[in-house]
């Protein structure tokens, strides 16, 4: 992941960039897994765990999605529907990555984009439908396997009816 292609220059800094965030991120995972598990040697499959939904998410970012020769998409030739390209799969990634992120920071997700006191749960149930998406197309048995757990809708239906019908 130091191919030529993912340098750039950058014209604000007057300087040339090396984008190697993902060979960055398999570095920093080996050195995690070598850092717990001090006695085992590393393998594909371990560090291929150790790896963030951040470096899932990179591999569909239009230089290394082309520099992989579009292999990512493969990931989602199970259930994937016709005409589901790879710029559809990047937005909703980079959607529920940066509602990930919102989640981590302990930010406020249910309000209305750029308010603190509407509340709103669109945005709630969009993610939601993202996720349930990408998991249809990675493998369509997972959405049946997730029917039982996923009780994102029901809880959603209940907050609307607590704090929005009421009024």
């Amino acid at each position: 992941m130091i191919d030529p292609s993912l340098t750039y220059y950058d014209a604000q800094k007057e300087e040339e960039i090396t984008n190697h965030k993902v060979l960055k991120m398999v570095v920093a995972a080996m050195k995690e897994y070598k850092d717990q598990r001090k006695h085992d040697p590393p393998n594909g499959l371990a560090i291929i765990a150790e790896l963030s939904f951040g470096f899932w998410t990179s591999l569909f970012n239009k230089k290394y999605f082309e520099l992989l020769n579009r292999d990512p998409l493969r990931a989602f030739s199970k259930g994937r529907p016709p005409g589901i390209i790879w710029s559809v799969i990047n937005d909703k990634l980079m959607k529920v990555r940066t509602f990930r992120n919102r989640v981590y920071h302990y930010e406020p997700l249910c309000f209305q984009k750029n308010t603190r006191n509407i509340l709103c749960f669109d945005h709630l149930e969009e993610i939601h439908n993202d996720i349930r998406d990408l998991l249809t197309w990675l493998n369509p048995e997972l959405t049946q396997w997730l029917g039982d757990v996923d009780l994102v809708t029901e809880k959603l239906k209940k907050l609307r009816k607590k704090y929005l019908d009421e009024k």
